[in-house]
């Protein structure tokens, strides 16, 4: 390693202490290695010779990652040319990792004397072009073979959407709208509603939304999901549509959401509530009282109301004290909007021949 020898890079017995150069990381999606890894956060350190895997924490609306283990790596090698780069789920669902099993990882330029001195040495600087790519499954005598796409019908490729392997459902998905048959859409809103499987209903929510294909009937249905991202996922669908469209129809759907307590439904809810017009404003209003002292919540709803900004301050100061911190953000974007309207002028255009 570049600049070893500095305090604070590497420990008593010659390794790392910190990442300094991760990259390549994935959420592994596959079903060939085991269920326990499904989720977890995979990252490459090249440097390190290493992958390394983490437990991702969700703790609405914060999401975190906790090493796996104390001792050791998911995959760490005693071959220095070992040097992991990018990861990837497969078709198989297998972790793919591309090595690109070089003996140093530098720029010319910032090549110390140190370093140099290490790879010439330890022979390093002679490994060059010899990149691969490794699989990581279960031991099997026998492993399932990938599903052939390309020659399947449309309703075949639909029901991939429940596949374990989170390429194949993704391939299925874009399969389908690249397609673009004209019963795609209808045979989805038959297989769609608020019992769906989750997985299922996010996949063919976006197919749809894919095809041009999404019904405000439908997305205001599934508002009523189990499942609280597929309820935030309908209302980000339905916020894409004109409000004179949903507000009518989405107002009275709010303080039901409300009132799920479910903290990932009250961020969409922050996020793309506004959608429902000036019907929102008393559950925004309580949610802005719920959450005054969390800056995720309050950034969401900034965001979720934007050109509403002072017209909801106004409603809130009336109805809500406590929340100051989120009213002085809210005057403040308003006031910002309101400055980028007034003209600027006179631009220079600078005459031709000029530099």
């Amino acid at each position: 390693m570049n600049r070893g020898y500095q305090d604070g890079m590497l420990d008593s017995s010659g390794h790392l202490l910190n990442f300094t150069s991760a990259c390549g990381p994935l959420l592994y999606r596959g079903d060939q290695i085991s269920k326990q890894f499904q989720g977890n956060a995979f990252v490459c350190g090249p440097e390190g010779n290493l992958v390394k895997r983490n437990r991702i924490l969700t703790q609405m609306p914060k999401v975190s990652a906790q090493q796996l283990y104390d001792d050791r790596e998911f995959l760490a090698a005693t071959d220095p040319a070992f040097r992991p780069v990018n990861l990837s789920d497969g078709p198989d669902g297998s972790l793919y990792i591309v090595d690109m099993h070089h003996g140093i990882l530098q720029h010319k330029t910032y090549m110390t004397a140190y370093l140099r001195d290490k790879l010439t040495s330890s022979g390093l600087d002679t490994v060059v072009n010899m990149g691969r790519i490794l699989r990581v499954r279960k031991t099997l005598a026998t492993h399932p073979l990938a599903p052939q796409l390309n020659g399947l019908k449309t309703q075949d490729l639909i029901q991939l959407l429940h596949y374990p392997n989170g390429w194949v459902r993704d391939r299925a998905q874009q399969m389908l709208i690249d397609r673009a048959d004209p019963e795609t859409a209808a045979a989805l809103l038959r297989l769609l509603g608020p019992e769906s499987e989750p997985l299922f209903s996010l996949h063919t929510l976006w197919a749809l939304e894919g095809l041009q294909q999404q019904d405000t009937g439908l997305l205001l249905r599934m508002c009523q999901h189990n499942d609280p991202m597929v309820v935030a996922t309908a209302l980000q669908l339905l916020a894409a549509f004109p409000a004179s469209k949903v507000k009518a129809e989405l107002a009275p759907i709010l303080p039901i959401l409300q009132q799920r307590k479910d903290a990932s439904i009250d961020l969409a809810l922050c996020l793309y509530g506004a959608s429902a017009g000036t019907g929102a404003y008393p559950v925004l209003a309580m949610l802005a009282r719920q959450y005054a002292a969390d800056g995720f919540y309050r950034d969401a709803m900034v965001s979720g109301l934007a050109q509403s900004e002072a017209s909801f301050a106004a409603y809130l100061q009336q109805s809500q004290p406590g929340c100051d911190t989120l009213l002085t953000m809210l005057h403040a974007t308003a006031k910002a909007r309101a400055n980028e309207k007034k003209p600027r002028g006179p631009y220079f255009v600078p005459r031709v021949g000029m530099a």
